[in-house]
């Protein structure tokens, strides 16, 4: 009897595995699934949608704001309120600063940037002063050529000798190859972007449609220039250094798939009566 149990399972074991894995070969697809009556549809992947990302930035007078600030604020009267903030600037009561756009993938980060560099001198050098001097290379600062003398007769130099040039006021001059150091020369540069980044970290949640991300959003502007006094070699000379206003956001948060929401608000430096408002929208849309 054992011996017959043992054909038995030798003989049919194959067969048992062999539709197994026809089984598993013929798994109907998310699609098939979703047509059949009676099943509930699945949810689809999160890889299915691009992420439209966008942030406006716009400024406008402290007392225009006001009044809609706590619009902005409210998940239900946002759109409203930045439809407002547009016919304000279509009237020009309110200045767009920028409005960057991307698209990317739901758990990949993305980076839009639209700014202007602005180089400035960082480190000073003692420079060194000459009545004939020439600029050196282009480009180099601090690198300067000095002329050679011109060879002079001997009756010239008989002549220099006899007619010695009298001094002003009577102090002594500084030789007329030579003049004093009163400037500072750069020897390093920094280098500053005014403009609007955004750094966004987007993960979709397809069953709520909601969004959660990590960002960070940041306007830079040059405002103007400060004087300072630099000591190099003991000589002291007054340079200008550019002077700069950021506005900055890092935070996490969750937003629905469409919905505008109201990042931040910032007094501008420049008018100083003037606010500017972050407002950031993020829409899921499915690649057909």
């Amino acid at each position: 009897m054992k011996r017959i149990l043992f054909f038995i399972s030798l003989v049919f074991t194959p067969i048992l595995h062999a539709d197994d894995l026809l089984l598993v070969a013929n798994e109907p697809t998310r699609e098939e699934l979703q047509k059949l009556e009676g099943f509930e549809s699945l949810p689809p992947d999160a890889d299915d949608y691009n992420i439209h990302v966008e942030i406006q930035v716009i400024a406008l007078p402290v007392e225009d704001a006001m009044p809609l600030i706590e619009s902005l604020k409210d998940e239900k009267r946002i759109e409203k309120a930045v439809m407002a903030l547009h016919e304000m600037i279509a009237k020009k009561k309110a200045r767009l600063v920028d409005w960057p756009m991307l698209v990317t993938k739901s758990g990949q980060r993305a980076v839009v940037e639209n700014y202007n560099e602005v180089r400035y001198p960082a480190e000073f050098a003692a420079a060194v002063g000459n009545a004939n001097k020439k600029p050196g290379p282009p480009g180099i600062p601090g690198h300067e050529v000095i002329n050679p003398p011109e060879p002079v007769t001997t009756d010239e130099a008989a002549e220099t000798v006899e007619k010695p040039a009298a001094p002003a006021g009577g102090e002594e001059q500084p030789k007329p190859d030579v003049a004093p150091a009163t400037d500072a020369t750069p020897t390093a540069f920094d280098t500053r972007n005014c403009g609007v980044t955004l750094e966004i970290e987007p993960t979709l949640d397809t069953q709520t449609m909601r969004l959660d991300m990590q960002l960070q959003a940041t306007n830079t502007t040059l405002t103007g220039f400060d004087k300072y006094t630099v000591e190099t070699d003991g000589k002291k000379t007054t340079v200008e250094q550019p002077r700069f206003h950021t506005s900055k956001s890092t935070t996490n948060l969750t937003v629905h798939s469409g919905q505008s929401v109201l990042l931040g608000t910032y007094r501008t430096a420049q008018p100083e009566s003037w606010m500017e408002l972050h407002i950031l929208k993020l829409t899921a849309k499915m690649v057909k």
